[in-house]
């Protein structure tokens, strides 16, 4: 029912049952956001190379001629084994590093997972993945990515036009790269993330060895500007507002005097882009 892959008539059948059953429509919305948390986190994927290593082991066959020379047959090659193996490998581990990562995102009401943020001084406190702000996203997302030396960007700066068509198609065509330069910051990349109510993009900024987070994701409740301020084993806070169209929450690992200092400017760059016309990518 969920992928749409039943008879239209047992699907109408069930959506009318689901009307007087609301425990049952609440795990069929946690079954749609948690395919939806999926498609957000390998969509791209689909579009990478397949590795040379695995490209090596791909199933092949040889032609063997039989004892009278006149039929053929395709047998297996004496490979075919290892590559199984190694694809159903390939595929376990994918499965458990999904789970991991839906877990790591709180989907409670899915029954994958249930944790509190203490980046937000919420520790003890059980936040279902409807109820989890864009912070929480955004400070996990700072944590994670921040110190990742490897791959701290799905796209960097320089696929800067590829990551913005990337944006605006998961978010909306009014999404933008905000433009930090004149505060001093340069973008060092992005990637999209499954946010509280969707799709949400995770932007990095550099200034020397300094690092400064951005998400935003569809407006949705936040009215006011909010700081939050991590503890003290993971100092990271974040500063939350919101305009017609989007949340925004910068994250950084500094305290509350840095980002009080800092952020002011660089929430009115983002305000004031807001509003300007958008480049043709």
């Amino acid at each position: 029912f969920v992928d749409g892959r039943i008879d239209p008539t047992r699907a109408t059948a069930l959506a009318e049952s689901l009307a007087s059953d609301p425990d049952a429509q609440a795990r069929i919305d946690g079954w749609k956001r948690q395919n939806e948390s999926l498609r957000t986190m390998f969509a791209s994927v689909l579009y990478e190379p397949v590795p040379a290593r695995l490209v090596s082991h791909s199933v092949s066959t040889r032609t063997a001629i039989s004892d009278e020379g006149q039929s053929r047959r395709a047998l297996p090659d004496p490979g075919i084994g290892r590559g199984i193996l190694i694809t159903t490998s390939l595929g376990m581990a994918l499965v458990g590093f999904a789970l991991g990562a839906l877990a790591s995102l709180g989907l409670d009401d899915v029954g994958l997972y249930r944790h509190g943020s203490p980046g937000l001084g919420n520790a003890g406190i059980e936040l279902t993945a409807a109820a989890r702000s864009l912070s929480d996203v955004a400070v996990e997302a700072h944590r994670t990515f921040v110190e990742d030396g490897l791959r701290p960007v799905e796209l960097s700066a320089a696929d800067a036009p590829k990551l913005t068509r990337w944006i605006q198609r998961r978010l909306g065509p009014e999404a933008r790269i905000p433009d930090f330069e004149r505060q001093g910051w340069s973008l060092v990349g992005g990637r999209i993330l499954p946010g509280p109510r969707g799709p949400a993009a995770f932007l990095l900024y550099g200034n020397g060895a300094d690092r400064l987070g951005l998400t935003l994701s569809r407006s949705s409740a936040l009215r006011a500007e909010t700081t939050a301020v991590g503890d003290r084993a993971d100092p990271v806070s974040s500063t939350a507002w919101t305009d017609e169209a989007y949340d925004y929450v910068l994250t950084s690992s500094h305290g509350p005097t840095w980002m009080g200092r800092n952020t002011p400017p660089l929430i009115e760059a983002v305000r004031t882009q807001a509003g300007e016309a958008l480049p043709v990518p």
